[in-house]
């Protein structure tokens, strides 16, 4: 390959990425503006997950530890 098709693939390449970042661009900011809200008040609606809808905690299908209590009773004789 020479020096003219290089350029010409990192030309399409450049093309491409700008082009997907100027569509996506909505998205990446709300993105970033409500992560920024959550970093100024964590206590916003929706930055702390709810405890009943069992978000957070580790991968999906994992399960939480439980505690559990044991009893010993000892006997003398």
């Amino acid at each position: 390959m020479t020096a003219v098709s290089y350029a010409l693939m990192v030309a399409i390449a450049v093309l491409l990425l700008s082009a997907a970042l100027i569509v996506l661009q909505g998205g990446i900011k709300s993105a970033f503006r409500g992560g920024g809200t959550c970093v100024a008040q964590p206590s916003s609606a929706g930055c702390v997950p709810d405890p009943g809808s069992g978000g957070g905690g580790g991968p999906p299908g994992s399960t939480s530890p439980s505690s559990s209590t044991t009893t010993t009773t000892t006997t003398l004789p």
